[in-house]
């Protein structure tokens, strides 16, 4: 009900989704998308993909 009585008091400040984001749900912060998935695990895919060369070597 908080929402609703800042949104008409005009004081709720949230800006809408574009692009992509405002079509589809899964394409936003933390999404499953496939792109969004790959963009935010870019870190840890580059160590295991270090640590299974490593593991090759030997």
């Amino acid at each position: 009900m908080a929402l609703d009585k800042a949104i008409m008091s005009g004081k709720e400040h949230r800006k809408m989704y574009r692009g992509s984001k405002s079509i589809d749900r899964t394409c936003r912060n933390h999404g499953s998308c496939d792109w969004c998935r790959e963009n935010r695990q870019y870190k840890n895919l580059k160590k295991l993909q270090k640590t299974l060369d490593m593991m090759k070597e030997v």
